[in-house]
């Protein structure tokens, strides 16, 4: 975590899939993607960058959902927006919002044409600095070869 005299940021990862949505009872959707971002606790601001594959349906629509945990459904806290692959993007969330989101119960949810309540949802976790291949469900998938996606959405992020 990046101290600063105004606050801490804290990073932010979600790794998601279609096993997760729907509080867990699952899409079938093969489909797999992260959410990397980041929390500035002075400012409450949430910065994300979210990429994914391999959707069954054409993606329509993301969100931040909560509080919920992993088997349970909640209402939008903040939009995302239309999907652009990746999605990039910020907003100021509030205080009550903020305490959500660092004790955990927070999902973001990509809807699509085949499954409009959301085709793969992941669960938000706090504490990643580096997106390391030990991480890394790309690198995983590639049996711990170097993750040159997640490189670059790392680099993407610290240039901001």
């Amino acid at each position: 975590m990046a101290t600063t005299s105004w606050g801490t940021v804290i990073p932010l990862q979600a790794l998601m899939n279609g096993a997760h949505a729907n509080a867990g009872a699952g899409t079938g959707s093969l489909g797999t993607g992260l959410m990397t971002g980041t929390f500035d606790d002075a400012s409450n601001l949430l910065s994300w960058d979210i990429s994914w594959s391999g959707l069954s349906g054409t993606p329509n629509n993301m969100h931040f959902h909560g509080p919920a945990t992993v088997n349970q459904n909640a209402g939008v806290e903040e939009g995302i927006g239309f999907p652009n692959n990746p999605m990039i993007g910020s907003t100021v969330i509030d205080a009550t919002q903020a305490g959500q989101l660092l004790s955990g119960p927070w999902y973001v949810n990509l809807h699509s044409t085949v499954n409009p309540g959301g085709e793969i949802r992941g669960q938000l976790n706090t504490g990643f600095r580096n997106h390391t291949q030990s991480r890394c469900w790309q690198s995983a998938l590639r049996r711990f070869s170097a993750c040159t996606v997640c490189e670059d959405r790392e680099k993407r992020l610290t240039q901001r």
